[in-house]
């Protein structure tokens, strides 16, 4: 096993994992008008960008890949880009596009799991031209 830090905004809550869990549970970090915690509705086919106040330090050789939450799911509110990734090298905080594909609007709070972070070890390959 091994560490991961994440940096977080003044009241974004910290990234959590559950007991045998392997990915990371990230929170919907949503401020109102006066910078109390907030929410945001989503309308049927509407997508909208959440923050989640946090942005994680990767070490090299590692990736990490946004997956939708099956409790999302199963409420038809998905991860717009099914194929989001998080290099080694960002250092921007995680926001997420949910699209709410249901026919009724979709209401999320500061503080909901929104997605789930997978860390994955890769290799980097050197890229070499070949003539055939």
């Amino acid at each position: 096993m091994f560490e991961i830090e994440f940096v977080r905004k003044t009241a974004a809550k910290l990234p959590t994992r559950e007991e045998n869990q392997t990915c990371i549970n990230l929170f919907a970090y949503i401020r109102d008008a006066n910078n109390q915690p907030g929410s945001l509705t989503i309308f049927p086919q509407q997508s909208v960008s959440v923050d989640t106040g946090v942005y994680v330090k990767i070490a090299n050789n590692y990736v990490g890949l946004l997956i939708d939450t099956d409790e999302y799911v199963s409420r038809e509110v998905i991860l717009k880009n099914p194929t989001s990734i998080v290099e080694s090298s960002n250092r921007d905080y995680i926001s997420v596009t949910l699209k709410n594909t249901h026919s009724a609007p979709f209401t999320v709070f500061n503080g909901d799991c929104i997605c789930h972070l997978l860390i994955l070890q890769t290799s980097l390959p050197l890229i070499k031209e070949s003539n055939q």
